[in-house]
């Protein structure tokens, strides 16, 4: 729950940075990063996977490689290259966690809050006197 949290500030945080359409394409190497984590885990996808992730790595490549440098994009493109890690290692324990027969709304269920305080108290510790201020205001 908390790397889900995580994953999705900085995925958000991204797109102060760079465009919605930069950040959809470096998200596009989740798969890359999935079978990354699975080869660590001594479960690597199939040899007829590879040639799809480097058709992925190498468009990806195309596409970022061109950001100037002085764009500010390229602390978009690390927050987002973050998040997508997160994600990918989300995705491996969730997937672990299923395989152990736990059923997806359990999963929910027992992540859920751990996102909500991994993402609500930061939102209320940065941004809750604003809220109550504006509330007053009201």
């Amino acid at each position: 729950g908390a790397i889900n949290g995580a994953q999705v500030a900085l995925n958000n945080s991204s797109l102060v940075h760079m465009e919605l359409s930069m950040n959809q394409v470096v998200r596009a190497t989740l798969p890359i990063f999935v079978a990354v984590l699975q080869a660590i885990q001594a479960c690597p996808p199939p040899v007829s996977h590879m040639p799809l992730l480097v058709a992925i790595s190498l468009g990806v490549h195309l596409v970022v490689r061109d950001v100037p440098a002085a764009s500010g994009e390229w602390w978009g493109v690390l927050l987002v290259t973050s998040s997508v890690a997160l994600q990918a290692c989300q995705m491996c324990f969730a997937g672990r966690l299923l395989s152990a027969r736990l059923d997806p709304l359990q999963l929910i269920f027992c992540t859920a809050p751990f996102a909500l305080a991994a993402t609500g108290l930061p939102a209320l510790a940065l941004e809750g006197a604003a809220v109550a201020r504006l509330a007053a205001e009201r």
